[in-house]
């Protein structure tokens, strides 16, 4: 089987933050998700991933999440989220979701929470 088949996103990546999506087919080449050391390693190695840079990716399954790294060096995955802050909620709304978000923050590998 062959190395995973990618693109990536531009319309989503800026400099802070890369994303790529697994474009398959899976009968041929490997998913992201099972090759990621080496995906981390190609784009670190083409100069994608400054330091500080962040990897998120569409899986197979077209979810979105991150491939935490450190380096070229695949570290783990995390959830990747999107909040949406609507006009009409209240506080106590907003305050929860950020609690909510600050708590997948904590869970994500090689992160202690406080």
């Amino acid at each position: 089987m062959k190395r995973a088949n990618y693109e990536i996103v531009t319309e989503e990546s800026t400099a802070e933050v890369l994303v790529i999506r697994d474009i398959g087919p899976h009968s041929e080449y490997k998913t992201v998700t099972n090759a990621a050391e080496v995906v981390v390693a190609e784009l670190y190695d083409a100069g994608e991933l400054p330091a500080g840079r962040r990897l998120f990716y569409y899986d197979s399954l077209n979810n979105r999440d991150e491939l935490v790294r450190e380096g070229r060096v695949f570290k783990g995955f995390a959830p990747a989220r999107t909040i949406v802050i609507k006009e009409h909620e209240s506080p106590e709304d907003l305050q929860r979701a950020a609690e909510v978000f600050r708590s997948c923050l904590d869970r994500r590998p090689g992160r202690r929470r406080k």
